[in-house]
């Protein structure tokens, strides 16, 4: 069977950006991706954390305004800061990972919003991207003057090494 190529992509960019632009599906997919992932830290070891933060920010601060007040030389106001900043670094990775690990719903709806409009004014080559790095894959079903398609990706799932699957067949 031969298809013709332009309205076969068409078809496949529409079922793409129909499945990338239904709140519904998305807000599925997002739930089944949290699902994978460990539970959210809560807010009380949230403002811990932040109030760590706040904590060692002080100190080291004080620590350097001490360490100058007293003439000591910088490598020993270094010295004496370097564990307080490490720590400081390793919470504010530990604050960054509890904000990403919450996802508002007004944020799904708000990036839905933001799909619908960006896909549907995509260049050809951005699009060509858009459906390698989902892994988008097309068989035709039925051997029909036009054919019914089945439409397979997979939606990359960062920090995790499990991959979900999202078919459709418009």
């Amino acid at each position: 069977m031969n298809l013709k190529v332009e309205p076969t992509e068409a078809r496949v960019w529409a079922a793409l950006t129909e499945l990338l632009g239904d709140p519904e599906r998305l807000e599925a997919m997002a739930s089944d991706y949290l699902s994978l992932r460990p539970a959210p830290a809560g807010t009380d070891e949230a403002e811990r954390v932040a109030a760590q933060i706040t904590k060692l920010e002080r100190s080291l601060n004080e620590t350097v305004i001490e360490y100058a007040k007293a003439g000591l030389p910088a490598e020993a106001v270094k010295a004496a800061t370097e564990r307080i900043t490490a720590e400081l670094d390793e919470l504010r990775s530990r604050k960054a990972e509890i904000e990403a690990s919450r996802i508002e719903p007004e944020r799904i709806s708000e990036l839905v919003a933001r799909a619908r409009r960006r896909l549907a004014r995509l260049p050809a080559h951005r699009r060509s991207e858009v459906l390698d790095l989902l892994d988008v894959r097309v068989a035709v079903v039925d051997n029909a003057k036009w054919p019914r398609l089945r439409i397979t990706g997979v939606l990359p799932l960062p920090d995790t090494q499990t991959r979900g699957r999202s078919q459709g067949a418009p």
